[in-house]
């Protein structure tokens, strides 16, 4: 889990790799990563909301590029715009504040270079029904 936060609060994939160097493979690797969490817990509908403004502006620049016409960059340059202003809305959580609150909600400390990706958000789906049903 350690690994995960740093690659993912540092925004650096080297901290997936046991040894070696970063390759062209390593964007695919975490892409393929957060595909699985994704299938396996789901994803919020505010995540969502900033991947469908994406698919949006890929296919103008694709429709921009086969066509030759530019005509559209305006739209473009606004939809990009409102992709930033979505992004800059997500909260992005605190993986340490999650681990603490979890430890105290189970009454016990995980190991944070122990406990996998896996099990940290099984047992944070865990709490989170907990709490719903409670």
């Amino acid at each position: 889990m350690y690994a995960w936060i740093q690659c993912y609060e540092q925004n650096d994939l080297s901290y997936l790799l046991k040894r070696g160097k970063l390759n062209r493979y390593a964007g695919l690797a975490y892409d393929r990563l957060q595909d699985q969490i994704i299938d396996e817990f789901g994803v919020n509908e505010k995540y969502i909301e900033i991947l469908k403004a994406r698919i949006r502006i890929e296919e103008m620049y694709a429709k921009q590029f086969k066509t030759g016409d530019t005509s559209n960059q305006l739209l473009i340059d606004l939809a990009e715009e409102e992709l930033t202003a979505l992004e800059a809305k997500q909260e992005k959580g605190d993986l340490f504040e999650s681990l603490a609150a979890m430890e105290k909600n189970m009454g016990f400390r995980l190991q944070l270079k122990e406990v996998t990706v896996y099990e940290f958000y099984k047992y944070s789906n865990f709490i989170s029904k907990q709490l719903k049903a409670a």
